[in-house]
């Protein structure tokens, strides 16, 4: 499992201010997250052990703070205190549309974070992440139990926290996707129903105006199916028309917004 903390802190670099997220991250944290690397090292073992005063940034801060050129291993300040860049973050799929990513996001060791930014051995928040083959229910109960243990708490009442499981957060997202599928499909055949009459008018409407051709058609020997063949080609001619020109409006709109 790996493990992060995160602070809103100040970050400083030359005269520049702004605010950012500050994580403490365990050693595996990256590994786990799936978060790659676009300049510079990892974190080593001594930065963990000595507390050494290092950060990772995320890729957003190489426009916002470095003008897209590399930052390795200059300084910045985060609360007033000097740490050395020895990593940017790949650029995000998020953050290459422009979405998600306009913000700065530090990562430090987490006993460095401890030590130098929270002050504390309190916590706002821990996130835990665990390889793709966790069972997440029985995570859930051991991570309660050993943050019970750590109180010294023996009531599930008593605790002043809360277990959250993102699995349990896309099941109920998966359930909501679902829920909104089969709203679409509902409405699809509404207007499958609406549009099938609407179609059904027009050609009854049609075969009313063109009944000269119609008896035209008869007295050169045109049979019933023959008239009937007519005007449903005619009708499916049309309406696949213009259910194509629909579709390639549609695109065209979404692909637009």
């Amino acid at each position: 499992a790996a493990t992060k903390m995160a602070s809103s802190q100040t970050l400083t670099f030359g005269t520049e201010v702004t605010s950012s997220t500050v994580n403490g991250v365990s050693a595996n944290y990256f590994a786990l997250s799936k978060q790659a690397l676009e300049y510079g090292t990892w974190f080593t073992e001594s930065d963990y052990t000595t507390k050494n005063p290092v950060v990772i940034l995320n890729y957003w801060s190489l426009s916002s703070l470095f003008d897209d050129q590399s930052p390795v291993w200059q300084s910045i300040k985060i609360k007033g205190k000097r740490f050395t860049i020895v990593w940017i973050l790949e650029q995000t799929s998020m953050e290459s549309m422009g979405r998600g990513g306009s913000s700065i996001t530090a990562y430090i060791p987490y006993p460095t974070f401890q030590e130098e930014i929270r002050l504390t051995q309190e916590y706002d928040s821990l996130v835990v992440y665990l390889p793709n083959d966790s069972d997440n229910t029985t995570w859930k109960q051991i991570i309660h139990y050993a943050l019970l243990k750590k109180l010294w708490l023996t009531n599930v009442d008593q605790a002043a926290f809360s277990v959250n499981s993102f699995a349990s957060f896309v099941e109920t997202l998966q359930s909501t996707i679902s829920m909104f599928t089969y709203f679409l499909w509902a409405i699809w055949a509404i207007s499958l129903l609406v549009g099938g009459i609407g179609v059904m008018n027009i050609m009854i409407v049609s075969v009313t105006e063109r009944t000269r051709e119609i008896g035209i058609r008869k007295a050169i020997g045109a049979l019933k199916k023959d008239i009937i063949m007519q005007f449903l080609t005619e009708s499916v001619v049309i309406t696949f028309l213009w259910g194509l020109i629909a579709v390639i409006f549609s695109y065209m709109v979404v692909y637009g917004i």
